[in-house]
Order: C-alpha cells, then sequence, then structure tokens
C-alpha cells in the first residue's frame, strides 16, 4: 500500500473520530437536557402535590371547626361533617389536631359503649408494685405514710434487705416506677409527690419533692415512652413534668380549667377532683377522669393545654382508666365496677358513628355545611 493511500486513510479515520466525538457529545447534551427535564418536572410535580396536600389539610381542618360548632346545635349532622373532614384528606397527609379534636369530641361520644357494674367498689387500700426490670418491688398502705422498697437485684450482697421511703406528712395515696426503672414517684395526701433515683447507691437520699398542688395527690404516672409524669389532685388540676434520662424538670405544665387572659387563650380543664389518669400506648395522650362526670384526653403531640377532648364519663365516679395495647380503646370503670369504653380507632369511628346516626346528609345540608366539596353519601348502607 502506497504513502497516499495510508494517508487517505489515515485523513477518513480521523474524520470517522471527530464524527463519533460530535455525535456522543451531542448524545450526552440531549440526554443531559432530558435529565434535566425529568428533574425539573419532578421538582414542578412535588411542589403542586406539596401545596394540593397543604389545600386539603387546611380545609380537612375548616371542616373540623365547624362539626365542632355544629355539635352544639346538631349532634347526627356534626358527626357526618366530622367524618367529611377526615374523608378530604389523603393517605400521608398529616392530621390537623383540630380534625383530631372534632372526630373524637363528635364520634366518640356519639359511639360509647356502657357495661353494667357490680355494684362493688374497686378501690384498694393498699398496692404492691414491681419495677420494670424486675429489679424492685414496693408496697405501701393508704393508711400509713411510708412505702417499703425491696431490691431483687440478683447475687447483691451489700445494702440494706429493705428501704422506707419515708417524706411523706400523711398518707401516702400512689406509688409508680417509671418505665425504665430509674425512678419511684410517691404521692401523698400532704399535697406533695416525692421522687426518688433507684440508680443511686441509696435510693433514699437526695429525694425531689414536687410541690404545687393545694389538695391532696390522687394519681400518678409516667407516660410508656419515659418522657412524662403527671401527678393529679384533688385540686382539679394534674400538673404534667417533662423527664430527660439525666435530670429531671421540677417545674410542671398545670392543666386546669382556666378563664381566657391577655397572656393566655381558655383552657377546658377539669371542674372536680381527678380521681384516674393514665398515658396511651404511644404516650400521645394523656387521659383523665374527675368528679365532674368527664373524662379528658390531652395531646402530648403539641401543646396539651390547647387541645383537649371531653368526653362523657358515667355519673359514678371514674377509679380506673385504661388504654387497650394498641391504642384503640378506652375504658373507665367507675366505682361501682360500671365499664365506660371508647373507640378511639379513626376507622370504625366512622363505622359505629354511621350506624349511630342511621342516614346520610341530605343536599340541603350539604350545600349549607359543606358547600366547597360536591356531595357524595358520607355512609354506605347499601352493604
Amino acid at each position: 500500500m502506497g504513502s497516499r493511500s495510508r494517508k487517505s486513510i489515515l485523513f477518513i479515520l480521523a474524520g470517522l473520530s471527530i464524527f463519533v466525538f460530535f455525535s456522543l457529545s451531542r448524545i450526552k447534551r440531549v440526554n443531559q437536557g432530558r435529565a434535566t427535564e425529568a428533574a425539573v418536572a419532578t421538582a414542578v410535580q412535588q411542589v403542586t402535590n406539596d401545596a394540593s396536600q397543604r389545600m386539603r389539610e387546611a380545609l380537612s381542618a375548616n371542616i373540623a371547626a365547624r362539626a365542632l360548632d355544629l355539635s352544639v346545635v346538631d349532634t347526627e349532622a356534626a358527626m357526618l361533617v366530622a367524618i367529611e373532614a377526615f374523608n378530604v384528606l389523603k393517605p400521608g397527609d398529616a392530621l390537623p389536631h383540630t380534625v383530631e379534636h372534632a372526630f373524637w369530641q363528635t364520634l366518640a361520644n356519639g359511639t360509647v359503649r356502657k357495661l353494667a357494674g357490680t355494684g362493688q367498689s374497686s378501690q384498694p387500700a393498699t398496692g404492691q408494685l414491681l419495677s420494670p426490670d424486675e429489679q424492685w418491688q414496693a408496697a405501701f398502705n393508704t393508711n400509713e405514710t411510708k412505702v417499703h422498697l425491696w431490691p431483687l437485684m440478683a447475687g447483691q450482697s451489700s445494702g440494706p434487705d429493705a428501704y422506707l421511703l419515708t417524706q411523706h406528712a400523711q398518707a401516702v395515696t400512689a406509688v409508680a416506677f417509671s418505665p425504665n426503672s430509674r425512678w419511684i414517684v410517691t404521692g401523698s395526701l400532704d399535697k406533695t409527690a416525692v421522687l426518688y433515683n433507684l440508680q443511686q447507691d441509696d435510693p433514699t437520699n437526695d429525694p425531689i419533692r414536687l410541690t404545687g398542688h393545694t389538695q391532696a395527690i390522687t394519681g400518678l404516672a409516667f407516660s410508656p415512652d419515659g418522657k412524662w409524669l403527671v401527678t393529679a389532685s384533688d385540686d382539679h388540676t394534674l400538673r404534667l413534668y417533662p423527664i430527660t434520662q439525666t435530670d429531671f424538670a421540677e417545674k410542671g405544665i398545670v392543666l386546669e380549667a382556666r378563664a381566657a387572659t391577655e397572656e393566655s387563650p381558655a383552657q377546658d380543664g377539669h371542674g372536680g377532683g381527678i380521681t384516674a389518669v393514665t398515658f396511651s400506648p404511644d404516650s400521645a395522650w394523656l387521659a383523665s377522669a374527675a368528679r365532674d362526670q368527664t373524662v379528658r384526653l390531652w395531646s402530648l403531640a403539641d401543646d396539651p393545654q390547647q387541645h383537649v377532648i371531653v368526653l362523657d364519663a358515667p355519673a359514678e365516679t371514674v377509679s380506673l382508666l385504661t388504654f387497650s395495647p394498641e391504642g384503640h380503646w378506652l375504658t373507665a370503670v367507675s366505682d361501682n365496677n360500671q365499664s365506660t369504653i371508647w373507640n378511639l380507632d379513626a376507622h370504625d369511628l366512622k363505622i359505629y358513628a354511621c350506624a349511630a346516626v342511621g342516614r346520610n346528609l341530605t343536599p340541603a345540608e350539604w350545600v349549607l355545611h359543606l358547600p366547597e366539596l360536591r356531595y357524595q353519601e358520607t355512609c354506605d348502607f347499601k352493604g
């Protein structure tokens, strides 16, 4: 092959290389452009979805407020409107507190179940508790001022067989262990609660006295997540104390009935002495019962002083409040052993509410209460 032929071939190869280079560059730019367009489209769609979600949540909260207002004059219509406040939301949307409040306030009372009691009191005169880690046992008598505390640690070779917790001036009324077994708290007729640190060599050293109540302590409870301690009292109030792993906040949040002032809004607290208190399994709610014949649910997800749900309790004094393990049911047991049960599961509440009302909103009611929504039957009675 001559030198001229070789040069021609080299020239052709060089041209092909340039052509391939620019072709690949163009393809790359096209692909990059498409990727950019796709990213922009995705971002626009996300912004649109976020805006739509916020609009749904705002509309849901607005409808919930209407349901609460309506419950004063028309309970049945209020229950159906409350369901629609829930229905406008899609999976993944946040459930506004106002919706949760309206949903439970209007529906839970409308679907309550009551089971007859035996007429016998369930109030114990004594109490025995085992700490969650099974390393401590406590016992008390409501006629005594002291609490007996026994260490159960395997292989313990030093220290006393039992400790006496003697910080109260009057009879002990309640005792509770924290979920992590770090604390034991005692309450008394002397209007105080006393907290003892079980991680100290001697738990009786340096007790923390919680004051502020003006009448006897009637109940104590730690939240399951260990973040809160509540004290209940005959003075109609609860005090909610935040707890950390290494410290304890002595200043409690007071949950009480309070008129509005320039500094703070009104608070819907109890109008009678507190008789029972408990936390939901997920620590999202605090439930309390009082002699005002109500049970109240206080939201711990936000400001407990502002989000209160009021449930009608039995005429007899409620001595025990318990949540089911999944938190779907709340049971109040009165002194005559009558049980009042509220279903707090949103899906079940809708079903029970529809069964209780037995109808849908009429077109006229729909236009009056839900003018921005297209008419639909809230309850399905065909199945």
